[in-house]
């Protein structure tokens, strides 16, 4: 997914089964002050709630660890070296999940299911 393609968010989904780790999930930035205020970002979910998670990359001077409370869920980018994701604003609160990316329908030629 790049910027300017249009998705479809599966925003039901979740209220059936909760969210897995590796879901693409599309959150709201409401609340969190790193992050340019009333927008959405996608990445890709690393670690639920009450989880303990080593991550992949860590990034310079943070912690390679991080746990979750029961209300938090850990966001990163596919492209590590380019992503601002939790690494940098930390978890994100569950009251901002939206849903599950599915589909990419816009440009209509880059057409493409999300995995």
């Amino acid at each position: 997914v790049v910027v300017g393609d249009f998705i479809f968010v599966n925003r039901w989904k979740w209220n059936f089964v909760k969210p897995q780790v590796d879901d693409v999930m599309i959150f709201s930035t409401t609340g969190i002050a790193q992050l340019q205020q009333g927008t959405h970002y996608i990445k890709r979910l690393k670690a639920l709630p009450g989880q303990t998670y080593r991550l992949e990359h860590p990034v310079s001077g943070g912690s390679d660890v991080v746990t979750m409370r029961d209300d938090q869920y850990f966001a990163c980018g596919d492209n590590y070296r380019n992503s601002f994701d939790s690494r940098y604003f930390g978890p994100v609160p569950a009251e901002n999940l939206r849903g599950i990316g599915s589909v990419v329908f816009w440009p209509f030629k880059g057409w493409r299911i999300i995995r």
